[in-house]
């Protein structure tokens, strides 16, 4: 999930470059329908969709686009950064005047996800990055056994990811290769939380 995440996110964020319309689509479609018509097996399925086509700028689609964001929760709005990132231990503030790693954790807190409830928590420092998400299963982000929420780190991962890339750091993400249990004992991490991966420069 935490790949698949990564690996869409940056296919629509290069359709939306070329001027296309697309929207993340998870839980809402029939994934036997679905896996039917696109001839897949048993021990395959359909984890997220995502349309592409031309935006309608017309009055209606405006409307439109203006609704789904206001029945969305949180009515669209984003959590501030302090909310989802933290400093080298949970619960401690990012001390930090290193405007670069603020501006990859800026296209973070900005990340589409999941009905926008950003599960993701992010703890930084210069040299490594960890991504948490709220396992809690909240809002609906665990569905007929697909967890959500992995997917939507994966999005996030994928913003600071690109940001970096775009500053020169020649970092990568690692999803294993380490203790997830260690990692968040090390770090103060509160049961409830699963770290999925780790940025090092």
């Amino acid at each position: 999930m935490v790949n698949m995440g990564f690996r869409m996110e940056q296919m629509i964020l290069y359709a939306t470059q070329q001027g296309l319309g697309t929207c993340w689509i998870g839980g809402m479609f029939s994934k036997e329908r679905v896996g039917a018509m696109m001839g897949l097996g048993k021990n395959q399925r359909v984890i997220a969709l995502t349309p592409v086509g031309y935006p309608d700028t017309s009055f209606y689609g405006r409307f439109t686009h203006d609704a789904i964001e206001l029945g969305a929760t949180n009515f669209g709005r984003t959590k501030l950064l302090k909310q989802i990132v933290f400093g080298t231990r949970w619960g401690l503030p990012l001390e930090t005047e290193d405007s670069e790693l603020l501006g990859a954790l800026e296209c973070v807190r900005l990340a589409p996800s999941w009905a926008n409830t950003q599960p993701w928590r992010f703890l930084a420092s210069s040299k490594e990055v960890v991504a948490v998400a709220d396992a809690g299963g909240k809002y609906g982000n665990v569905r007929q056994g697909k967890h959500y929420y992995r997917l939507d780190v994966g999005i996030a991962m994928a913003h600071f990811f690109l940001a970096a890339r775009e500053m020169g750091w020649v970092g990568e993400w690692h999803v294993t290769g380490f203790d997830p249990v260690e990692v968040a004992t090390a770090r103060a991490i509160p049961d409830g939380y699963e770290v999925l991966g780790v940025y090092r420069r």
